[in-house]
């Protein structure tokens, strides 16, 4: 049977992908003691602790052996993590609220032309 060996600049990367494991199921167990109605009101943030293990897992093969040991030795990274993500400014609601009144333009335009063309909407 051939031997497996690790890189040693593997090491970091393994270990930091463990501690997310540890961080994630973690908090999977706590979520899992709540009720469904807090389970509804926390889907969010469910959610996004998903996508962000799941992006730092990934990523971590391209982070450095320095900012893998930092983040290794990091308490409660997920949560934090979150958090700078809950002040980030989010523009969706902006983008969307400009979408619909471009929509709503371009329909009452449209609805303009039937009229002074003689058709009715």
């Amino acid at each position: 049977m051939q031997e497996i060996r690790v890189k040693e600049t593997d090491i970091y990367g393994i270990l930091f992908r463990e501690k997310l494991q540890a961080e994630w199921m973690g908090f999977l167990r706590r979520m899992l003691k709540k009720t469904k109605e807090d389970l509804i009101r926390e889907a969010y943030k469910i959610c996004t602790y998903r996508q962000i293990y799941q992006i730092l897992s990934g990523e971590s093969q391209w982070m450095t052996d320095t900012q893998l040991r930092k983040l290794i030795i990091f308490p409660g990274l997920l949560g934090y993590l979150f958090g700078r993500w809950l002040k980030q400014e989010d523009s969706s609601e902006e983008e969307l609220e400009a979408c619909l009144k471009a929509a709503v333009m371009e329909l009452e335009q449209e609805h303009k032309g039937r009229l002074e063309n003689g058709s009715a909407a």
